[in-house]
């Protein structure tokens, strides 16, 4: 009994980069169509002009935000302990990632794509600490 629950926490520790990565990018995929196709904050269906570009940046920045969220706490969820720092190590990691992706946004794009993407990146951050926060709140629960 003990080997397998060993073998199991094994497999468990092994999926926590994977699983947070998988769901970072299928929570964006999912959050981007489920605002790009709703009716959106701002109406939807602006075809042109200022309200269809704030439309994209809007959904293109809550969409990375929700993902980098779940991302944490499917992370968290998979990891068989130490739950909190488990998403502290992801978001680290994840937080280096984006300031990598910052810089390249600053020297490779253009004014629109850069701001959207610099916006998103602050949105993954934000995203990363309020599922810290989530984690650290659930373990407390958990505790008591």
């Amino acid at each position: 009994m003990k080997k397998s629950n060993f073998f199991l926490n094994v497999v468990r520790w092994i999926g926590v980069l994977p699983v947070t990565l998988i769901s970072i990018v299928l929570g964006y995929v999912i959050c981007y169509f489920i605002f790009r196709f709703s009716v959106g904050w701002f109406g939807g269906g602006h075809e042109q002009g200022i309200w269809a570009i704030i439309d994209e940046i809007w959904t293109k920045v809550v969409a990375t935000g929700v993902s980098f969220y779940l991302g944490i706490r499917a992370g968290a969820f998979i990891a068989p302990n130490n739950k909190f720092i488990v998403a502290i190590v992801l978001s680290v990691i994840l937080i280096i990632l984006l300031i990598l992706a910052v810089y390249i946004y600053i020297t490779e794009y253009e004014t629109m794509s850069m701001v959207v993407g610099i916006l998103s990146c602050i949105a993954g951050i934000i995203g990363l600490c309020v599922g810290c926060q989530s984690v650290k709140d659930e373990e407390r629960r958990n505790i008591k």
